[in-house]
């Protein structure tokens, strides 16, 4: 015998979704976040591994007086394996542009596209850029309420097909 699920239940439960995403979104935006962060690598991530670069970012941002707090959340690929990482970012500080790069360059040492001594034996660009070969995406944009990047993350985690294969945290 087949469980249907009634009209009214899946409404009710509908309504029950909803409001949670709400709340979480409403809580996330309590922590006034700096940056909308979009991190993929050049090798395949599990959920254990989205984990394990989420906490080597945030470490090191920390390790590098930014005082980090990061909301973040994997978010499988549609069209292949593997996930890659949206957060939210509040930083302690406006960074300047010289630090945009400086972040750009420490994650691709946390992701382990490069060694320290790689990114340092490759040549800067007039504008102060090094050129890679390979490099690890990260997509570092201002935060802007008006884009909803809470709502955005917070879907992820209610996703149905998220509910038992999830993996996001807050680290502070």
């Amino acid at each position: 015998m087949r469980d249907h699920k009634h009209p009214k239940d899946v409404n009710v439960m509908t309504k029950v979704k909803n409001t949670l995403k709400s709340e979480y979104a409403h809580w996330l935006n309590s922590f006034k976040w700096t940056h909308f962060v979009t991190l993929t690598t050049q090798y395949e991530l599990t959920l254990k591994s989205s984990r394990r670069l989420a906490e080597r970012f945030h470490a090191k941002l920390k390790e590098h007086g930014f005082e980090p707090i990061l909301f973040w959340v994997a978010e499988k690929y549609e069209n292949k394996d593997g996930y890659h990482i949206h957060a939210l970012l509040k930083l302690n500080r406006k960074i300047e542009p010289h630090e945009y790069i400086f972040i750009t360059e420490l994650y691709q040492i946390v992701s382990g596209t490069l060694s320290l001594r790689d990114l340092l034996n490759t040549p800067k660009d007039e504008l102060g850029k090094r050129t890679y070969k390979k490099w690890s995406r990260i997509d570092l944009q201002r935060y802007s309420k008006g884009k909803k990047g809470t709502a955005y993350v917070t879907k992820y985690v209610m996703k149905e097909n998220n509910r038992l294969h999830a993996e996001y945290d807050i680290l502070i």
